[in-house]
């Protein structure tokens, strides 16, 4: 328990310092008794992740909801301006909070920093609180679990569910959720009473209406929030300019990047009015491929020049205003240039040790497992400094061509900071753990995870709350 106390040590001076000039950010006593998680320590001390503040500039949907002006890890909660006192409060309290996210990771073993990387599916038959769900969280130790359709009962049983996660977990986890209206809903799917199914993507779009857009986010975000969720795997971000596309055809806003940005814009609002996290998917674009990556490897016919005109629109834009995750697809892009080395190239046998691998392009491996796609441009080109979340690594395009423990390296030195459903636990684990034990893998690279994956559950009000 040793990382415990230095947490709590570091945890009251956090407080202090929100106490002395965040009495403003405060949530609405309705929404925080909405959204709290069980045995909530502090949360009516904690800012809601997106409370408005008077600096804060943005109109539209994103006016006092989430309309920050971006950049860095606080957006406009923190660029705020000022000087003498307030300026010196806000500083004190960012030193506080960098304090309290270093004295976690310092104060955790190995095993348990990688197994924070992870979100992991609960399982069928888990749909409340038991002994086996207990069992499951405090084995595993993941930074979040994903619920399907198997794992919703009511509003009352599924909270107590997700309830019964946090209480078994040393740090907040995040409770994730794929819930896209449409053909992606595991609300409706699950049969939950009283909830009203949302329109697919596809059908908003076609009004051209981004006002329906957000009633959709603000409706999927109030019932994630009474069922205790805080990560909604939406909204989908892709352009769909392939016609043979399948996968994504439901569930894209259309064709034309502006709108697709401005519908996906005021949904990421809808479900920020909630306090839900949003992971805009799946980067870079699925929507010039013609196969599913659920199946088999996907590819994109785009270039460098159309996935920056087109693909990247909506993505740039859910950044700028504030997308806490970002999560990458298994989608390859072979007409990407210039031609530089990725990370590793992938293997003839999953399983097998990786190859170096030169003469590669950097879209000829999936977006997950690139370094081109997820540092140099996410990170470098489009300045995202959040969460990066890979699709779940049990699809088809991923688990035809690599082992679990391969995968899960190459996604990290790719520059995913968790990893999405492997498909062994233990093995893609244990394979980060030799990774980083034989030197190919430094131990700086999980701790710029861990740290920003910490940082989003401080900022959305989670860590305190443990």
């Amino acid at each position: 328990m040793r990382w415990f106390l230095a947490a709590a040590i570091t945890a009251l001076l956090l407080l202090c310092s929100h106490s002395a000039h965040l009495g403003a950010n405060l949530p609405p006593e309705a929404s925080a008794e909405a959204a709290a998680p069980s045995g909530g320590l502090c949360w009516a001390e904690m800012p809601a992740a997106n409370a408005p503040t008077t600096n804060q500039s943005g109109g539209g949907y994103h006016g006092g909801v989430d309309g920050q002006g971006g950049g860095g890890d606080r957006g406009g909660a923190d660029g705020q301006s000022g000087g003498g006192e307030v300026g010196g409060a806000q500083a004190t309290q960012a030193d506080a909070e960098a304090s309290y996210i270093q004295s976690l990771i310092d104060g955790m073993s190995l095993e348990e920093q990688v197994s924070q990387m992870f979100v992991l599916r609960l399982g069928a038959g888990i749909d409340g609180p038991s002994d086996a769900l207990e069992r499951l969280v405090r084995e595993t130790g993941a930074g979040g679990y994903v619920l399907f359709s198997d794992n919703i009962t009511t509003y009352d049983g599924t909270r107590a569910l997700t309830d019964a996660i946090k209480e078994s977990s040393a740090i907040a986890p995040f409770i994730c959720i794929d819930e896209e209206g449409g053909t992606v809903s595991r609300l409706r799917s699950g049969g939950l009473p009283g909830y009203a199914a949302q329109p697919s993507a596809r059908a908003i779009g076609a009004t051209g209406d981004a006002g329906k857009a957000f009633l959709a986010g603000d409706a999927i975000g109030e019932a994630l929030s009474l069922i205790g969720a805080n990560v909604d795997f939406a909204p989908v971000a892709d352009v769909l300019t392939n016609p043979k596309n399948t996968v994504v055809r439901q569930r894209s806003y259309g064709a034309d990047p502006a709108l697709v940005a401005d519908m996906a814009s005021a949904f990421q609002a809808g479900l920020k009015s909630h306090g839900i996290m949003a992971a805009p998917k799946h980067f870079p674009g699925h929507g010039n491929t013609a196969d599913d990556s659920h199946i088999r490897p996907a590819a994109t016919a785009s270039d460098t020049d159309h996935l920056q005109a087109v693909e990247y629109v909506p993505f740039a834009r859910l950044i700028a205003e504030g997308a806490e995750l970002i999560m990458a697809g298994h989608i390859s892009a072979p007409n990407v240039a210039p031609n530089v080395a990725p990370n590793v190239a992938p293997n003839k046998e999953p399983g097998t040790e990786p190859n170096v691998a030169p003469d590669i392009g950097p879209g000829e491996l999936p977006a997950t497992l690139s370094k081109y796609f997820l540092t140099d441009v996410l990170r470098g080109e489009l300045g995202f400094s959040g969460v990066v979340i890979t699709d779940a690594m049990d699809m088809g395009a991923i688990t035809g061509r690599f082992g679990p423990a391969e995968a899960a390296v190459m996604a990290v030195r790719a520059g995913a900071d968790m990893i999405l459903m492997p498909e062994d636990f233990a093995a893609a684990a244990a394979g980060l753990l030799e990774a980083i034990d034989e030197g190919t893998l430094p131990r700086e690279r999980i701790n710029e995870s861990l740290a920003r994956i910490f940082r989003a559950k401080l900022d959305a009000g989670l860590m305190l709350s443990q």
